[in-house]
């Protein structure tokens, strides 16, 4: 008996998701969600190293309700063998061993696909009660270059920055720095402001700095590295606390939300 149908009408935007999430989560859980506030798949997990949390959800038509877990790269394989112009349906049954997927294209054509179901130990997670005290817009291609930059160097970890000056400009940097002393560093003038111009000066030798966090740069790099979106935002909250690299790959209720902890100083 089927207790729940989902019907993607973007195929694209779905392994956009998955490719993202099966960067940091070899299993995803998603919930089958029909309600007033939201009708598609939710996800919220945490990662196995408990380092970084997951939140994601896709707007879909949905009928019925309930969950499934399967493994993200097996489900990767599947839509990536998906055309672009496809609609998926998604059904699951009670006793949910086997998740079908079938596809529909432009014409009669109609591929089923059966995705084995995995046993998953929730490790659902709560974002709490964290306060935004900065968040900055960058552009998605600069910061994949840096961090693929960073990343083949070996940085560990990526210090990202808020620097103000005396005439109340500020700057965003992105620095790392390597065990033999090489290093890189990125920085954005005035990112919040419209019509700024980017770039236009050197940053002041004297700033204050409002805010100074490390964080994993292999984890930023896995988190940005297939993103779909033009702009990649990044929440950074108070000292200590994770950022929230925030991922929008459709209408507001289809996004993707990595919660990053800050790293551990050695």
């Amino acid at each position: 008996m089927t207790t729940f149908v989902i019907e993607i009408l973007s195929p694209t935007i779905l392994r956009s998701l998955v490719e993202s999430v099966a960067q940091v989560l070899t299993q995803a859980r998603f919930m089958v969600v029909k309600s007033d506030e939201f009708s598609g798949l939710r996800l919220n997990a945490m990662d196995d190293t408990t380092i970084c949390c997951v939140n994601a959800q896709l707007s879909a038509e949905v009928t019925g309700s309930g969950e499934f877990c399967v493994s993200t790269k097996e489900l990767l394989v599947f839509l990536k063998a998906i055309d672009s112009g496809s609609v998926i349906v998604i059904k699951g049954g009670s006793d949910l061993d086997i998740l079908t997927i079938e596809t529909t294209g432009h014409g009669t054509k109609v591929r089923k696909y059966e995705l084995p179901c995995l046993i998953c130990e929730p490790r659902e997670w709560q974002l709490g009660d964290m306060q935004t005290v900065h968040q900055v817009d960058l552009p998605a291609h600069d910061l994949n270059q840096f961090l693929a930059l960073c990343r083949s160097q070996k940085y560990g970890n990526v210090a990202l920055k808020i620097h103000n000056d005396v005439g109340g400009r500020k700057y965003f940097t992105m620095s790392a720095r390597g065990d033999a002393g090489g290093g890189a560093e990125e920085t954005y003038v005035d990112w919040d402001t419209p019509n700024a111009t980017v770039g236009i000066d050197s940053m002041p030798t004297t700033t204050v700095v409002t805010y100074d966090e490390s964080f994993k740069c292999d984890f930023l790099y896995r988190f940005c590295r297939h993103a779909v979106c033009q702009t990649i935002q990044i929440s950074l909250m108070k000292k200590e606390e994770p950022i929230v690299v925030n991922l929008n790959i459709g209408s507001d209720k289809t996004y993707i939300r990595f919660v990053l902890a800050s790293a551990v100083q050695e």
